[in-house]
């Protein structure tokens, strides 16, 4: 059962369904900085409601055959992200909100956080990227959304100036910020129940990659743990080497241990029961210990065991239009990336 509510943008008249469904109380919206403090003091936490962690667990799992796609940081440009799934054609040319067409047909898509923030579309991304759930399960794919740190410090603390392009629009829609971070609007509901990693068969996504060789388990307890005790701004969640929060300066978090860097790769990789991680996170330009460089904006590999795809594709940050790491299957046997004006990358072989 769902009802609709309409409220006002400026200029615009945006119609809002509200589903009940993915995580509890899903909603589906119809609607045409380098940054990051350590965890938030308990005093800016936002708690909200308890989380219900066996219907939205910490870390989702999932055995595929499909392809296997993934998409960075978008930070509020619903344009580019529909010219990407255009191209890449995961969605029909012609398709809008509501009325997506999903073509991708048993491939899963994750999104590995920071959906909001910056650009000026945020409630349009997150209507699109839930229009776009429910339109993969109807033809047997699948979408995964994992938490980023714009997500996770809105909800600890929506008055905070780091959030603002998203407090911001949410206010013009006639939607309190506060209201949404606490779980009292179905956008927070979702929200707040979204997944701070996904593990994919060989493959784990989450926003900054960095997992401290812990298993998924160990991972899934501390995460429950700290967000049940002291809300979205603990440590294990917004803390400086955290999963969703780590970075790639001065110099890359896997670089920094005394052990040598691609030993800390597999080390994290063989915790986790994978053979590759995916982040975002980072769309800056990055020069390893080995000499090797990642250019601003590159989606980029190293050794095929860790994956760089925010490419700082929002018109906010414009370090590059975007594009998307596609992984085939059934055998999921190398990775390649979807540019928007439908160009490849040459496959990167995996182990």
């Amino acid at each position: 059962m769902a009802r609709s509510i309409r409220f006002q943008r400026p200029g615009i008249l945006v119609a809002v369904l509200l589903a009940i469904g993915l995580a509890g109380c899903a909603s589906t919206w119809l609607a045409g900085r380098p940054d990051g403090p350590a965890a938030l003091s308990a005093a800016a936490v936002s708690v909200g409601p308890p989380r219900d962690w066996r219907q939205n667990p910490a870390i989702v799992e999932a055995v595929v055959e499909g392809d296997i796609l993934a998409i960075g940081d978008v930070h509020g440009d619903y344009d580019r992200l529909m010219r990407l799934l255009r191209a890449g054609r995961v969605i029909a040319p012609a398709g809008r909100i509501p009325a997506i067409q999903w073509t991708a047909g048993r491939a899963t898509l994750v999104f590995t956080g920071d959906l909001v923030d910056k650009g000026p579309k945020s409630l349009d991304v997150l209507a699109l990227v839930q229009a776009l759930g429910d339109a993969a399960a109807a033809k047997g794919g699948r979408v995964i959304v994992t938490m980023g740190n714009h997500e996770a410090e809105f909800l600890a603390d929506p008055k905070a100036d780091k959030v603002d392009d998203f407090k911001n629009e949410l206010k013009d829609a006639g939607i309190a910020p506060k209201d949404v971070a606490s779980g009292r609007h179905p956008l927070g509901v979702y929200l707040r129940a979204l997944p701070f990693g996904a593990k994919v068969n060989d493959w784990f996504f989450c926003h900054a990659g960095n997992t401290g060789g812990k298993t998924i388990r160990q991972l899934s307890a501390e995460l429950q743990s700290g967000v049940d005790a002291g809300g979205y701004g603990v440590p294990a969640v917004l803390g400086p080497d955290s999963l969703i929060e780590a970075r790639l300066s001065p110099e890359p978090w896997w670089e920094r241990d005394t052990v040598a860097p691609l030993a800390v790769l597999n080390r994290n990789a063989l915790a986790l029961g994978v053979q590759h991680v995916v982040m975002g996170h980072q769309p800056g330009g990055v020069v390893f210990a080995d000499g090797t460089q990642r250019q601003k904006g590159e989606i980029y590999q190293k050794a095929g065991l860790i994956f760089l795809i925010d490419g700082g594709m929002s018109q906010a940050v414009d370090y590059s239009q975007g594009g998307m790491l596609v992984i085939p299957g059934p055998q999921h046997s190398s990775a390649s990336v979807l540019y928007p004006d439908g160009k490849t990358k040459a496959p990167w072989p995996l182990r």
